[in-house]
């Protein structure tokens, strides 16, 4: 039994198994490896389809980069029973087709790129059937599922069902959520939306139905985006507070304080593949009926705010000036640090690179991170006593727990007098440190 998944493993015993039937996730990130895992642990069969060779061939091999609770050990144990198989050969179902898309929809020249559904779509030109089950989890722009069931139906010919069930894990922690957390479900039609259903009731997770599929892509692109909200108001009074010898988190821990009617989030950097892009695919879904999203775009505008916030703050450090400062070291690489992760998409670190540079291009600039070992676009330290032994100017990008411990193991033996140490995430105190560096914290007054 994968620890902490005993909420998984109680559901096989609910189980119908779907005869004959053939379950096929199109895409294997984040989104669609953690789904296909949920569904081998439960003991189905699932085929996959991953254009990424590399990455199918290290899947095929049980290796995985992908850090989730439970997650290596599913994948071995799927490989090595078989219970996933990855772009090997499949016959279409005597019976019925059930696909999985989980492909990326990322932002590219300000719109919600639709390049891999669109490769999806090709691809069910050649392989769906009648009576098959399209489900779509991917993020989408408002109206996209309804316009890719009536394409493929009119290339195809076809009667098919067609559902959105987005996906709404957080990362780290996907094999656990998708036990727990309620599925929202719709369908193009009546029988689309009962067949979804049928589907995910088979897992024993509790099933919520909207109207119609703009309203799913709606949900999964407002659940994100008020987490975006969310931070980005935490991270204003962050600011504001600073300017008036304010500490922030004192204020916010008081304002929510057994008050019901205050839940405000704590400052911090706000990135991620999801929320870095989610807010503007809600943005430009509103745009195409004619609604500015002025709250959505302003909120992403403040968390963007945050790095040259950030280094305003150190070059007018009454400190900074008092040695020549070449070397910042950025703790943290990946996007965030609880649950940890390795994904470094959307990390809030290469903004931070970007401003520095342009306000000090003489600079250096370095990384480390003690779950990521290879970054092209950023240059890595190997040794973390080293890399503090040589900054001038520290900057904790993300709390994973693990970096912090070793940084406090090193820091008081290896950080040279002066540092400069900018902490996001108010993590550390005075006294993790030498007497002689410098802390500044966000919205902290120390």
């Amino acid at each position: 039994m994968l620890k902490n998944l005993e909420g998984v493993n109680k559901l096989t015993k609910n189980i119908t198994p779907f005869e004959g039937n053939k379950i096929i996730v199109v895409g294997l990130g984040y989104v669609g490896l953690t789904f296909a895992l949920f569904l081998t642990k439960l003991g189905f069969k699932v085929y996959a389809i991953e254009k990424n060779l590399k990455f199918s061939d290290e899947l095929n091999m049980g290796k995985t980069e992908i850090l989730d609770e439970g997650l290596q050990e599913a994948l071995l144990d799927a490989i090595q029973n078989k219970r996933l198989v990855i772009n090997g050969n499949f016959e279409n179902s005597e019976s019925r087709n059930i696909f999985v898309v989980t492909v990326g929809t990322p932002i590219e020249s300000k719109e919600s790129s639709l390049s891999q559904i669109n490769e999806v779509r090709s691809l069910l030109n050649k392989l769906i059937q009648n009576n098959d089950l399209v489900i779509l989890r991917s993020t989408l722009k408002i109206g996209t599922s309804q316009k890719f069931y009536e394409d493929l139906s009119q290339t195809t010919g076809k009667k098919f069902s067609l559902a959105m069930c987005p996906e709404r894990t957080v990362e780290g922690n996907a094999l656990i959520e998708l036990a727990s957390l309620p599925q929202i479900i719709s369908g193009v039609n009546q029988k689309s939306l009962d067949d979804a259903d049928k589907f995910f009731s088979n897992f024993g997770v509790e099933t919520v139905r909207v109207e119609n599929t703009s309203t799913a892509e709606l949900i999964k692109l407002a659940t994100n985006t008020y987490r975006d909200l969310n931070f980005a108001f935490g991270n204003e009074i962050a600011l504001i507070a600073e300017n008036y010898g304010i500490d922030a988190w004192s204020a916010i821990k008081f304002a929510n304080y057994n008050y019901p009617r205050s839940q405000i989030q704590f400052p911090g950097l706000t990135g991620g593949p999801c929320l870095e892009k989610d807010p503007h695919i809600l943005a430009i879904s509103a745009r195409e009926v004619g609604i500015e999203a002025n709250i959505t775009l302003a909120a992403r505008n403040t968390n963007l705010l945050l790095p040259e916030e950030s280094l305003q703050k150190i070059l007018r450090h009454p400190k900074y000036a008092d040695s020549i400062r070449k070397n910042f070291l950025i703790l943290g690489l990946a996007f965030k640090g609880s649950p940890p992760t390795r994904d470094t998409r959307g990390s809030m670190a290469f903004a931070i690179r970007d401003v520095i540079k342009k306000r000090l291009p003489e600079t250096r600039v370095t990384a480390w991170d003690p779950l990521v070992i290879n970054c092209s676009d950023l240059e890595l330290e190997e040794d973390l006593g080293s890399a503090l032994a040589n900054a001038d100017v520290i900057i904790i990008q993300n709390n994973n727990k693990e970096l912090l411990r070793q940084f406090k193991l090193q820091a008081k033996a290896n950080l040279r007098e002066g540092v400069l140490i900018y902490d996001f995430w108010n993590v550390l105190s005075k006294k993790d440190l030498p007497e002689q560096s410098n802390l500044i914290s966000l919205g902290k007054i120390l």
